[in-house]
């Protein structure tokens, strides 16, 4: 970006002064949050790779190839 980490720092600084940083509860709430969403990520990851290996599965079986569409379906 060509903008040197002190000014980031100086401006992030006057930021929080200005606004205030953000409140405890908040902050906490977003922290649970993101370990919340960090836990399911996993779980998500494997089910929608599961769901693609069986959508291929089907496909093939059915028709002998891999049609086209399914590219569509699975990215």
């Amino acid at each position: 970006m060509g903008i040197g980490i002190s000014t980031l720092d100086n401006w992030l600084f006057q930021h929080r002064q200005s606004n205030g940083a953000a409140h405890t509860d908040e902050q906490v709430d977003l922290k649970k949050r993101y370990a919340d969403l960090e836990r399911e990520n996993p779980r998500l990851t494997m089910e929608r790779d599961i769901l693609k290996k069986a959508t291929d599965g089907l496909c093939r079986s059915q028709n002998g190839t891999d049609p086209r569409w399914i590219a569509v379906l699975t990215d």
